[in-house]
């Protein structure tokens, strides 16, 4: 082996530059969210409106890799005034403890605007982790066009 162990380790710790947008060939370079839905990922996250009220259905895996997406999706019920809003975790298989962060978040901001936000959830899991974070008005199922 050659060098002594410094500069072994300035060798292994170079930072690539992050300077240029643009990879081989002059290519746009991919951020992970685009590498993501370019591997056919699908967004964790949809919205939708059912019956007046607004439905924010999260589903698989939502870890710390799928959380910027769930923010964006809870980010635009900022809009949503004096209404309902549920976020369907049903179909959620694992559910990372920064997401009910975001979810905290979302149920503040929905409060200052007298929005009444209902998680729609089934797994005793994630109920009970729910339930630990408090404050949540929990549903387990979406409300039909009468109620």
């Amino acid at each position: 082996m050659s060098g002594t162990c410094g500069e072994r380790r300035r060798r292994l710790h170079r930072v690539r530059p992050t300077s240029t947008p643009t990879g081989a060939g002059g290519r746009r370079r991919r951020g992970p969210q685009e590498a993501r839905e370019a591997a056919g990922e699908q967004c964790p996250a949809s919205t939708r409106t059912l019956d007046g009220r607004v439905v924010v259905t999260l589903h698989g895996e939502i870890d710390i890799a799928k959380l910027p997406p769930v923010e964006r999706e809870l980010a635009r019920l900022e809009h949503v005034h004096a209404g309902d809003v549920y976020v369907d975790l049903r179909a959620v298989t694992f559910l990372d403890v920064r997401v009910v962060g975001v979810l905290v978040r979302a149920r503040v901001h929905a409060d200052r605007r007298d929005t009444h936000m209902r998680l729609v959830c089934l797994r005793p899991f994630t109920l009970r982790l729910l339930e630990m974070v408090g404050g949540f008005a929990v549903v387990d199922d979406l409300p039909g066009p009468t109620d």
